[in-house]
């Protein structure tokens, strides 16, 4: 499966990978790169999937994100997150890739950044989301297809695009 995802700058990455390498050694999950997936679960032609996304993307300038709190789920790619506002730039890019991918796969976007990967109680869930301090903003300056599976240890990125 292929997913696209939105990437940081330099310095939101690098202090959000400290917190999920932080969370993961603690907790004993799997360590992944920072991201809001923007499309997801992609089964299609590398080929074909650049081709789309190279027009989507051709113009695209960096961007803000805003953070709207924290978040947590049973579900595991979501046990602990940044829930982030969903606005205009953001749409424009998931309603293109629903209009040119739709047929292969639905998907719901819904943009947060995960913090952690890992089943556990609700009540540990909630204990860790109330310590976790977040950036209000994060700059969005690229995207990446990702070859993603269950096994997070075999996600590999694809091709990167930068944005301008």
């Amino acid at each position: 499966m292929i997913s696209i995802w939105l990437i940081f700058s330099d310095k939101d990455q690098q202090s959000l990978r400290e917190r999920i390498n932080d969370l993961s050694q603690l907790y004993s999950g799997p360590k992944f790169l920072p991201h809001i997936t923007l499309y997801g679960s992609l089964e299609i032609e590398i080929k074909r999937l650049v081709v789309i996304t190279d027009r989507c993307f051709s113009k695209t300038k960096k961007f803000t994100v805003h953070a709207a709190g924290i978040g947590q789920t049973d579900n595991i790619w979501k046990t602990i997150f940044i829930n982030i506002t969903t606005d205009s730039q953001l749409m424009e890019l998931y309603e293109f890739l629903t209009t040119e991918l739709g047929q292969f796969q639905n998907y719901s976007f819904n943009p947060h950044i995960s913090l952690i990967y890992r089943k556990m109680p609700v009540e540990k869930r909630i204990l860790i989301a109330q310590e976790i301090n977040f950036a209000p903003h994060y700059e969005i300056t690229g995207a990446a297809l990702v070859e993603t599976s269950v096994d997070v240890d075999n996600w590999r990125i694809l091709k990167r695009c930068n944005f301008r």
